[in-house]
């Protein structure tokens, strides 16, 4: 064995008998045995991913037959296709032997191949909106080996409508050791069957349709699917059946729909009317006969035809409402509720005449004036009976003023009619009062005085007492609740005010009223005030016819001057003064220091014109145009005046223009058209005191011709002649 080298290689000599012949030195050599060269050589091997191992082969080279070497052939671990080739290498036996040899140990590969796989995907069907179905697949070729497992998943091509879409392998994998071939099949949508059902409905006659319904009754929608387009019914208002149809309702092409009807119900309009109750007036005109719709409400431009009546009667009373011909068509149920129409009395009104009486008169009989009779009735057909009470607050001595007539309802009585009353106003009015003025007529003062007292007097009267009177009453009052107010006509301005004192204690009807004021002169060295009597109070007069002309004056040489009045019997032109009224007069004519002529006049007229009032009319003048004075002595007229006396008086005259104005109206006073300048003579004749002698004449002459104003115009041919005194005073020096 090349173990046991190197062997020792000696010699055996033959023949042995000659060998002793020899000195032989036997030497040794080495005899080495080296190893035989052998190989092995392993086959190349391979096998799919997942069988079984092949055999394993391979050659051995070299070695001796005697020595029975057999080799045993292994491969790497591993089972990967990855991991391929594994070394396929040997392994000698017996060992013993091997030594002798110098073996070359050969390797082959050993590969594993990839395993062919084949899948299948599975035809699959949904319907459309369904969940996709599972995509799975079958292994149609090879197998899976160990516990191998796929990996992902088969998808499809995108899509939810209904069609065909392509099974993909998507992520479907299994590892490097296979090899995987996949064949592909469809998922299949279908279309989604589905059912609707139309819900039946019912709507009252007039009201809007209910909307169209309808309930999925077999199947669903998917996703966020949405029916289109509404149902729709047979055409049709009036109380009957419809059929609900399905109009223009609609799913896409992914739906099979079916459609399952039902029926609107149109029933009839429940409605209640409930009549007004009416009420009207006895005698009044029946008012329109009304009602409401107290539940439901009508349709359309729907209307009721006829109306309403009542039971029959005009008295006063109820009366039932009925339906009469009031209706409606057959689409509605007609409810009436009834009401009733109410007679009621009719007012008649009661109002108090308003009543006016004078204080101190009694009260006037209170009457009554009725308004409101129906029917063309009055009080004597309209069934009332009795009287109102008519009463009052006011006696006879009440102050004037408005007194309440009272109207209550006393013994009236009527079937038909009620009483309103409306009160009446009872007017006292104050009395009339008649002024005498007895106060001064004329005042002298010096020459060297401007102003004087000047006392106002007059008498004043209940008009019963006055009988001659128109206006006279017998009811007298108590003239002490008169107040006398003596006032400046010129300006309306209040000269004195006094009380009434009584005449005769036992005599309230006739009073004296005295009261004094300042009475000033002009620069013409007099003044004329027309002093107006007012009465007020309880009793009224303020009459221009009362008007009094008071002159004051300074008295000196070289004037004329003087006041009073006349009592009219003759006067003559167009303003004449009536008979029996006075004209009042004043003036004052004196020459000044330089030579001139200055002064003036006032007189008052009193006339009833056409209208049937007396007018009061006011002359006056103050541009004096002449003066002439002459004075009886011995039977002869000689010019100047030294003083009258009664054996030998003084005679004047003075010329002047003046003009003319109605104060009737006191506040009001009017210029008499035409009057303005017009031509004035005064003539007088002074006796001496007390002027009860003393004689006037006044003339106013027209421009146009004729006269305004005579105080006395007599004779033939006729002409003013001087007229004596019935009070005052003249002065002449």
């Amino acid at each position: 064995t090349v173990a046991g080298s190197p062997y020792v290689i000696s010699a055996t000599l033959s023949p042995a008998g000659v060998l002793g012949n020899y000195a032989i030195t036997y030497n040794t050599a080495a005899f080495t045995i080296t190893p035989r060269p052998a190989s092995v050589t392993p086959n190349a091997a391979s096998k799919t991913y997942g069988n079984a191992e092949p055999a394993l082969t391979g050659t051995l080279s070299g070695f001796l037959a005697a020595d029975n070497v057999t080799a045993t052939y292994s491969r790497t671990a591993g089972e990967t296709v990855a991991g391929s080739p594994y070394v396929i290498s040997a392994t000698l036996s017996p060992a013993g032997v091997l030594g002798n040899y110098d073996i070359t140990y050969n390797t082959a590969n050993f590969t594993i191949t990839a395993r062919p796989i084949t899948v299948t995907a599975d035809a699959k069907t949904k319907v459309y909106g369904n969940a996709d179905p599972a995509l799975t697949y079958q292994i149609t070729s090879g197998s899976l080996a160990f516990s191998d497992a796929f990996t992902g998943a088969l998808t499809r091509a995108a899509g939810e409508t209904v069609g065909t879409y392509a099974i993909q392998q998507g992520t479907l994998a299994l590892s490097t050791n296979y090899v995987l071939t996949y064949v592909g099949a469809n998922l299949t949508i279908t279309a989604r069957p589905i059912t609707v059902t139309a819900d039946a409905k019912t709507k009252v006659y007039g009201n809007a349709d209910p909307a169209l319904t309808y309930q999925i009754t077999s199947g669903s929608l998917a996703f966020s699917d949405a029916f289109t387009g509404a149902l729709t019914r047979a055409a049709g208002e009036t109380v009957g059946t419809y059929a609900i149809q399905q109009g223009t309702l609609a799913l896409s092409t992914n739906y099979v729909l079916t459609y399952v009807g039902a029926n609107l119900t149109i029933t009839a309009r429940p409605i209640t009317v409930t009549a007004d109750a009416k009420t009207k007036v006895y005698g009044n005109a029946d008012p329109a006969l009304t009602y409401q719709i107290t539940s439901g409400s009508l349709a359309f431009s729907d209307a009721f035809t006829g109306a309403l009546t009542r039971a029959a009667g005009e008295t006063v009373g109820t009366y039932a409402i009925q339906q009469g011909t009031l209706a409606l068509s057959t689409n509605y149920v007609l409810t009436y509720v009834g009401a009733n129409l109410t007679i009621t009395k009719a007012t008649l009104t009661v109002t108090a005449d308003n009543k006016t009486r004078q204080y101190s008169d009694p009260n006037p009989t209170f009457t009554a004036s009725y308004s409101g009779f129906k029917n063309g009735e009055t009080l004597a057909t309209s069934g009332v009976t009795g009287s109102p009470n008519l009463t009052t607050t006011a006696a006879a001595t009440s102050a004037p003023g408005l007194y309440t007539i009272t109207a209550a309802l006393g013994t009236l009585a009527a079937t038909n009619y009620q009483f309103s009353f409306v009160n009446g106003t009872l007017t006292v009015t104050q009395e009339d009062a008649r002024v005498t003025y007895a106060g001064n007529l004329f005042v002298g003062i010096p020459v060297t005085g401007t102003s004087g007292t000047i006392t106002l007097i007059a008498t004043i009267q209940d008009i019963s007492a006055v009988t001659s009177d128109p206006a006279t009453d017998i009811y007298p009052g108590d003239i002490r609740n008169a107040t006398v107010t003596f006032v400046d006509r010129a300006n309306s301005a209040p000269l004195c005010t006094a009380l009434v004192l009584l005449v005769n204690g036992s005599d309230t009807k006739t009073g004296s009223v005295t009261c004094t004021f300042t009475g000033t002169v002009d620069n013409t060295g007099s003044k004329q005030y027309t002093v107006g009597i007012v009465v007020s109070g309880y009793y009224t007069r303020n009459a221009s016819t009362d008007n009094t002309v008071v002159t004051i004056s300074q008295v000196g040489a070289g004037m004329i001057t003087g006041g009073g009045y006349l009592v009219m019997q003759n006067s003559g032109g167009t303003i004449a003064g009536d008979p029996g009224t006075k004209d009042n007069f004043g003036f004052n004519v004196k020459y000044t220091k330089n030579g001139n002529l200055q002064g003036n006049i006032n007189t008052i007229v009193r006339r009833k014109e056409s209208d049937g009032i007396q007018h009061v009319y006011q002359i006056k003048g103050n541009s004096m145009t002449a003066l002439a004075v002459s004075q009886l002595v011995n039977g002869t007229w000689v010019s100047g005046c030294t003083g009258a006396t009664s054996t030998s008086p003084c005679k004047a005259q003075f010329n002047s223009k003046a003009s003319i104005q109605d104060i009737t109206n006191p506040v009001v006073p009017l210029s008499v058209p035409g009057s303005g300048n017009s031509a004035l003579q005064f003539n007088m004749t002074d006796y001496g005191s007390p002027g009860s002698s003393d004689t006037v004449g006044i003339t106013l002459w027209n421009g146009s011709g004729g006269i305004w104003f005579s105080t006395n115009w007599v004779g033939s041919p006729p002409a003013t002649v001087e007229q004596v005194l019935s009070g005052g005073n003249l002065e002449v020096h």
